[in-house]
């Protein structure tokens, strides 16, 4: 199991008090960055990410100011992924398959159901 930085971020910043912060933190990111198992986007990633919304506000006639924060994290955790050779494992599937029409990048829903 590998653990997104962008993942890491949107958990931390949903975490509703202090204490939540500090578990997600103890329990979740830093027994994986510890071994390892933390992957963090590239410049690369980054630049991706942009190019593909991009391309989806023009092809869309989407006003960049109106795409939501957490499409903009999609599109940068599907080209971080892509990146580093993984799948992306999400109950998202809907999301990612809207942002798969301009980013290449391999997912699936988790298993077991």
């Amino acid at each position: 199991t590998y653990l997104n930085s962008v993942v890491a971020h949107e958990l931390l910043v949903g975490a509703n008090t202090d204490s939540k912060a500090r578990d997600i933190s103890t329990r979740i990111i830093e027994p994986l960055r510890k071994v390892g198992r933390l992957i963090t986007p590239t410049h690369a990633a980054w630049t991706d990410s942009a190019g593909a919304i991009a391309r989806m506000a023009r092809k869309e006639n989407r006003n960049l100011r109106s795409i939501p924060k957490s499409l903009i994290h999609d599109y940068l955790l599907a080209a971080s992924c892509r990146e580093a050779g993984m799948t992306l494992i999400t109950e998202n599937v809907e999301d990612f398959k809207e942002v798969r029409r301009y980013l290449r990048f391999e997912y699936l829903p988790p298993w077991p159901k």
